[in-house]
């Protein structure tokens, strides 16, 4: 019975907690060590060098980043409105 009154909540928690992982590069960075193995936030980082950045790259990489956040995003949108306009309802 609590658990629908909860799930607003808990889709919130969700999203941050991906968010949280999915941007993670400290710990990333320091655990992959070969390129065939790093994940979004290290490789991104590899588009900068000390005199020049490639800026087409880090854009185009940085929306590949965007794609699977947008898409976990919207599923668990649903949730979210629907915790907001119950609250908004009265009955």
């Amino acid at each position: 019975m609590a658990l629908p009154l909860a799930l607003p909540g808990v889709a919130a928690a969700a999203i941050f907690a991906f968010l949280t992982c999915w941007n993670e590069f400290a710990l990333a960075s320091v655990i992959t060590r070969t390129p065939n193995s790093r994940t979004f936030p290290p490789a991104l980082f590899e588009f900068t060098g000390q005199f020049v950045s490639d800026w087409r790259g880090m854009t185009a990489m940085a929306v590949l980043m965007l794609i699977p956040a947008v898409i976990f995003v919207a599923l668990v949108q649903r949730q979210l409105v629907q915790g907001l306009s119950s609250g908004a309802t009265k009955g």
